[in-house]
């Protein structure tokens, strides 16, 4: 399937070779009928080939000048065939033109290829593969922070139905497991993918793609049946969700807990009438006058009123409210919960410039 790039808040932009194609197919009969008249009037009247050029073109164009010589019985015939045969070419090559001069196709194609420029640019960004209702939402929590991605799916229609001029997505349609689109995508210089298709054979194949092209990139995948899980994870997906299960238990935690996923959805953003937000950050990113310190040396709650949930231990154990005198080591990953403006402070004072 032939990729498009879109980018909303510039329009819809196709792939250049594929918006070009009638216009190069115009081209090409028009060139082709120039080919025609002028080999005839040479054949037919013996004149030369500037004559004969000449002669083709006041024909093509029809604006009526007068014959380089008389043109002979043979020579009329051919000419009156010729003209009835241009007639559709030349108002098909004049229409295709006027749609590309005057309807914006041309300046859609220039910005189709300034986004894929930009595209080509993109470092440490994510890839949505699927813009149906999760990967659409995932594009959301994305926006919200900042991040920037690249959506592919293969329905436009999808995605006319999601569009919001006012954001900047660059969009690529076509077959997300198309190791070209992906490279497209950028893949290579990606730090994730989302396989949220519907379709969990489609996403494993878009994982087993994606991690071919780039070893290092986070893969996390959608699926609809719980035998695919597995299959997912041996692709190279790091985590799996599944919607319907987490849905269900998410609706059997409400009758249960309400107050339990109340706190989880103002942490989640859910509930948008209290800012509060969970963060995570390496141990490297940390500034170096901060590294090998304790928490009590660090004073983060102190400086800043962020509550320090905990944090992993190389990655891999959870340790919760850790006391004053834990220092953190190289691979641990610190949890902090805060409001957007201290968790920015964070940003400024704690971490590497």
């Amino acid at each position: 399937m032939e990729a498009k790039i879109e980018r909303k808040g510039r329009g819809r932009f196709s792939r250049i070779p594929q918006r070009l194609e009638k216009l190069v197919g115009a081209i090409i009969l028009l060139v082709l009928s120039i080919v025609i008249g002028t080999s005839g009037f040479v054949l037919v009247e013996g004149y030369s080939l500037r004559e004969a050029f000449y002669m083709t073109v006041m024909t093509i164009s029809t604006v009526g000048f007068g014959e380089v010589r008389p043109l002979s019985s043979s020579g009329q015939v051919f000419t009156s065939f010729y003209i009835l045969f241009n007639l559709s070419i030349f108002a098909y090559f004049l229409s295709v033109v006027s749609t590309y001069l005057f309807e914006g196709e041309l300046r859609e194609i220039f910005d189709g290829y300034m986004s894929g420029r930009s595209i080509s640019k993109l470092e440490n960004h994510v890839i949505v593969c699927g813009y149906g209702r999760n990967g659409f939402r995932a594009c959301e929590e994305l926006r919200k922070d900042g991040v920037d991605f690249v959506v592919i799916d293969s329905s436009e229609e999808v995605f006319n139905k999601r569009y919001d001029d006012e954001t900047n997505t660059f969009y690529l349609i076509g077959d997300a497991s198309d190791e070209k689109l992906l490279e497209r995508a950028n893949v290579a210089k990606a730090k994730a993918l989302i396989a949220s298709m519907p379709d969990d054979a489609v996403n494993v194949f878009v994982t087993l793609t994606a991690k071919e092209l780039n070893p290092d990139i986070k893969i996390v995948a959608r699926a609809s049946r719980a035998s695919s899980e597995q299959k997912l994870l041996r692709a190279g997906a790091e985590h799996v969700v599944m919607p319907d299960v987490m849905g269900g238990q998410h609706m059997a935690t409400l009758v249960q807990k309400p107050h339990v996923i109340a706190f989880m959805d103002m942490i989640n953003g859910v509930d948008e009438t209290v800012e509060l937000q969970l963060e995570e950050f390496t141990y490297e990113e940390l500034a170096d006058e901060y590294q090998g310190k304790s928490f009590a040396d660090m004073q983060i709650r102190t400086h800043l009123g962020v509550s320090v949930l905990g944090y992993r231990k190389g990655g891999k154990e959870f340790v919760l409210h850790p006391t004053s005198g834990t220092v953190l080591q190289p691979d641990d990953i610190l949890i902090l919960l805060g409001v957007p403006e201290q968790l920015t402070k964070f940003r400024e004072n704690y971490l590497k410039k």
